[in-house]
């Protein structure tokens, strides 16, 4: 007996360890007796630390302790009562359980404690709640849906509509409760005439377990026939046997009754379709006729702007070389007046082969990421120059509503705005231009298809869809109301006078119209005359992810609280600043005088800085900066200049301007000075790039003929204003035909050759030199594109490109680019009928103007170190005639090439124009001549030293490099 009760205990104690449950015991007292493992796991507390203690204490609180055991002790005859309450863990954490209990009583009945086992119900309590939340958001989405949604479930007996939307009330009169309770209730409202082929076809696809999709009638309650088209999915269960149908009834009823309306109208005008077959045959041919003069048109436009490039590109390439020869002031202006009015003939041209691409609905555009903020400030770059020298304020707002960057043809939108902004500055003589950007966010349809999903077809992420609003205002001679409705037709302008005057197509604001339209906006003008005008447009474009300008964040601790004074005659300007430094958190205050902002300095609180406007009646920003410097603590305040491009201030004395900002100022410039000014220290904006530096020298130390390939009017402006900036003048051509055709007529050096081209592209035109032009005769061929794209450079340098540059065109690589570029040897040019410099009897020996600007610059011992340099120079070229010789004739071509390399540059040091020209024919043609003409080319380095020679002796005896002028010693 004994064995067996151990053996029992055994198997009770391997029971209450094993038990994935909480077992908990207890005395008649309510003392724990029995705790087991998942006991412990599930409260926190061991057995021994529970053992003993009162039952409450693995409750929440008394109270939820008693009404278990009142629960337990309701049932008399001591059956387990399963309950749902709450266990408190050791680390005060409650957990939901369910608590299977029972009463222990003895054979008398008397009572000896409890007994429950404890199951966690965490895990199931979260997913019967996601399971809810689930049914709520499944629910909401249908009861949404602007159609009838049910369930009817497949029975033997019969099947039985379980579910029915709410929408059914909406659409038949009843409610779904009276369409569950009533199985006959569909039927006896199926329309009479489609009954029979309806229950014939649900019978069929219940029997198969097919979906149903049909199109019939209902009756509704106030006996309107509603159509709908009934489509279902069927689910099935392991076995494949239909369970369910799920259905859909879409509410057809205006779509039939339009069908209805069709039928009708089309039977009443069968009889006239007889008659109207003729008239439709003649308007199909007069459609074909209009559409062919269309095409012959734009042909005609685009053939014809072809033709006279050709002799235009003559033209100006023509002059270019002639530009390069020595000329009276006189012939030099006849052939500026020349190449200019070729530049605007180009120009002309341009427009006209636009304008015929859009008529030909040729026009296509981009759709590319692009930063929103450096398009308006580029395009302002651009028109700055002009502006300035007009005397003419140029200004920009952008409304912190705009995204950073949009997704869309920032060529084609800067073209836009270049047009607006040139028409802007030329009819405006006083006054100031000034451009401002909003946005705001639309749903479009085409959005809404594309991001049903949550996607964007941007990098995958969700897009938001702007509007974006520019408007150009200017000051200028406005426009006539008569004329406003005529602005935007092609080859008008505000009145013939117009054209007279200020010259043009007026074709730019037609094409730029169109282009807007294209980019899903419109464009309009208010104008008064005398007054000025203002030209709108908007474009809807996504915004593209990028990581927001540091300049554009609202919290700026470097700047907050900091006092701000701006002095500015001009009050948009003042409003512009003003906002700026706001947006940032800084405390401004803005003046229109000098007076008064000495005023506000003398009484108001200290000020951390000032910014001033240069140009201002009565007392410039100079002599104001220098006023307040003479107040109490204005030693010390930080002062900031503004002023137009390239009108820094003459006589200002060192430290007086902590900071100098051109206008128009940009919001990260303007960010990034005050924050160097205030902090002392430089922060490195991600988005701010240097700013570049224009060698305007490079053109003649580094001589180059340079053709321009580019289809684009917009993208040809910029890239011949950084050329010229660099003292480079560039012939122009639009298609690689041109190119081809350009080369047949003179040598280049190097050809900027854009890729994307109408007729032959870059690479065809690459090809074609490569193939049809002597190794000696082809120019260095540089790659421009928009799509910079991974492994672009290798496809281009493969296809026989010799370098590439990405659009739009950085200064500094196009720098780069351009010296790595040589001049072709002078066999070569003369085999092509050309020649890049003008003849030897024509070149300067010696220019003074290098040396007296060294001299200038070096102050007062200018003289005596440009003596010395010269000194140098006599000494050690014979030396280095000497090492060049013996170079070539052991055959040692990179000694030779830092030779030629040394004194090409020493000889353009001091002003020896032909003798630094000759060592850069050497240097070029090192690798490419044969042996006898380098020894020629070495012969004409030393005769042109041997005429540098006693120039520069005389200079020295005669003492007189301290007074040279700007005169040439031939």
């Amino acid at each position: 007996m004994r064995e067996h009760t151990s053996a029992a205990d055994a198997y009770l104690k391997a029971l209450q360890e094993s038990c994935p449950d909480a077992i908990i015991a207890t005395d008649v007292e309510g003392r724990v007796v029995l705790f087991n493992p998942s006991a412990e796991e599930l409260s926190g507390y061991s057995a021994g630390e529970i053992i003993g203690q009162p039952v409450e204490r693995l409750f929440p609180d008394r109270e939820t302790a008693r009404a278990v055991m009142r629960a337990m002790r309701a049932d008399p005859r001591g059956r387990v009562r399963n309950l749902e309450t709450k266990l408190r863990r050791k680390d005060g954490r409650e957990v939901p359980v369910l608590l299977s209990a029972a009463i222990l009583r003895d054979a008398d009945g008397r009572e000896l404690g409890a007994v429950g086992f404890s199951k966690d119900l965490t895990e199931r309590l979260s997913a019967e709640q996601r399971l809810r939340e689930a049914e709520v958001r499944y629910r909401t989405l249908v009861e949404q849906l602007p159609a009838i949604t049910y369930v009817v479930e497949f029975r033997a007996e019969g099947n039985r509509t379980v579910y029915i939307s709410p929408q059914v009330e909406a659409l038949l009169g009843f409610t779904p409760e009276e369409w569950l309770s009533d199985p006959e209730l569909w039927i006896r409202r199926l329309h009479p005439e489609d009954r029979e082929r309806v229950l014939a076809e649900v019978e069929r696809h219940d029997a198969l377990g097919e979906p149903l999709d049909l199109e019939y009638r209902m009756i509704a309650r106030d006996g309107r026939v509603v159509w709908f088209h009934n489509r279902s999915v069927i689910l099935r269960d392991e076995a494949g046997r239909p369970q369910y149908a799920q259905g859909i009834l879409f509410d057809i009823t205006t779509l039939k009754r339009t069908e209805e309306e069709l039928r009708l109208a089309n039977a009443a005008l069968s009889d006239a379709n007889a008659r109207a077959v003729q008239m439709m045959v003649e308007l199909e041919e007069a459609r074909d006729a209009a559409e062919a003069a269309a095409r012959v048109k734009s042909e005609f436009l685009a053939n014809m702007s072809h033709e006279i490039r050709t002799p235009l590109n003559a033209i100006i390439g023509m002059t270019g070389l002639l530009l390069d020869t020595p000329l009276t002031p006189e012939q030099r202006e006849y052939v500026e007046t020349i190449r200019t009015s070729g530049d605007a003939l180009l120009a002309l041209i341009n427009d006209i082969l636009d304008f015929s691409k859009i008529e030909a609905g040729k026009m296509e555009l981009e759709t590319q990421p692009f930063d929103l903020w450096r398009c308006v400030e580029e395009t302002l770059d651009l028109i700055a120059p002009k502006a300035a020298e007009k005397g003419l304020e140029l200004a920009y707002l952008i409304n912190p509503s705009v995204p950073p960057a949009i997704v869309g043809d920032v060529t084609r939108l800067r073209q836009v705005l270049v047009n607006l902004l040139s028409n802007a500055v030329k009819f405006t003589e006083q006054g100031e231009v000034v451009v401002t950007v909003t946005a705001q966010e639309v749903e479009s349809e085409d959005r809404r298809s594309e991001t049903r999903d949550g996607e964007s077809p941007i990098s995958g992420q969700q897009s938001r869809v702007y509007e974006i609003h520019f408007a150009v205002r200017d000051t200028g001679i406005g426009i006539a109301a008569e004329r406003l409705e005529h602005i935007f037709d092609a080859f008008s302008q505000a009145d013939a006078s117009t054209t007279r005057r200020y010259g043009g197509t007026g074709l730019g604001l037609a094409i730029s119209k169109r282009l807007v339209e294209m980019m899903g906006g419109r464009m309009w003008v208010e104008s008064e005359p005398g007054q000025g005008s203002t030209f709108h447009f908007t474009i809807v474009a996504p915004a593209a992810p990028i990581q927001p300008h540091i300049y554009l964040h609202a919290d700026q601790p470097y700047l907050r609280g900091r006092r701000v004074l701006i002095v500015d005659d001009n009050a948009t300007n003042r409003r512009i600043l003003t906002e700026q430094t706001r947006s940032w958190g800084m405390h401004p205050v803005a003046v229109a005088s000098a007076q008064e902002a000495l005023e506000r300095l003398r009484t108001d609180e200290p000020f951390d800085i000032a910014i001033l406007d240069m140009h201002m009646p009565e007392m410039d920003g100079l002599t104001l900066a220098r006023e307040i410097r003479r107040l109490p603590g204005g030693a010390q305040l930080p002062l900031v200049m503004l002023s137009s491009l390239g009108h820094r201030p003459a006589g200002e004395e060192e430290g007086l301007f902590a900071a100098h900002l051109t206008k128009p100022v940009k919001a990260s410039q303007l960010y990034n000075a005050l924050v160097e000014v205030l902090e002392g220290r430089p922060v490195v904006l991600r988005e701010r790039r240097p700013e570049v530096a224009f060698d305007r020298e490079m053109g003649q130390r580094h001589p180059l003929r340079i053709l321009l390939a580019e289809d684009n009017v917009v993208n040809q402006k910029v890239a011949l204003r950084i050329l010229e900036r660099l003292g480079y003048r560039a012939d122009v051509v639009a298609n690689g035909k041109e190119v081809l055709e350009a080369l047949q007529r003179q040598s280049y050096d190097v050809v900027l050759m854009d890729v994307q081209m109408p007729e032959m592209d870059g690479v065809e035109a690459t090809q074609r030199i490569r193939e049809e032009w002597p190794p000696e005769e082809q120019p260095r061929i540089v790659a421009m594109t928009a799509h910079a794209l991974a492994g672009d450079r290798e496809r281009l340098l493969a296809a026989g490109m010799d370098d590439y540059i990405s659009k739009p065109v950085r200064v500094e690589e196009l720098v780069a680019a351009l010296q790595r570029c040589q001049p072709l040897p002078r066999a070569a040019r003369a085999k092509a009928g050309t020649t890049l410099e003008p003849p030897p009897d024509a070149q300067p020996i010696l220019s003074l103007d290098v040396l007296e600007e060294f001299r200038t610059a070096m102050g007062d011992e200018g003289a005596e170190m440009v003596a010395e340099l010269v000194q140098i120079f006599l000494e050690d070229t014979p030396q280095l005639l000497e090492r060049l010789r013996n170079a070539l004739a052991a055959g040692d071509l990179e000694t030779a090439q830092q030779v030629a390399h040394t004194l090409k540059g020493t000889s353009a040091s001091l002003g020896a124009t032909r003798l630094s020209e000759r060592c850069a024919e050497l240097e070029a043609s090192l690798h490419t001549a044969q042996p006898e003409a380098l020894r020629a080319m070495v012969s004409q380095i030393e005769a042109a030293y041997a005429q540098v020679r006693p120039a520069l002796q005389s200079l020295l005896t005669e003492n007189e490099l301290a007074g040279a002028g700007k005169e040439e010693t031939r």
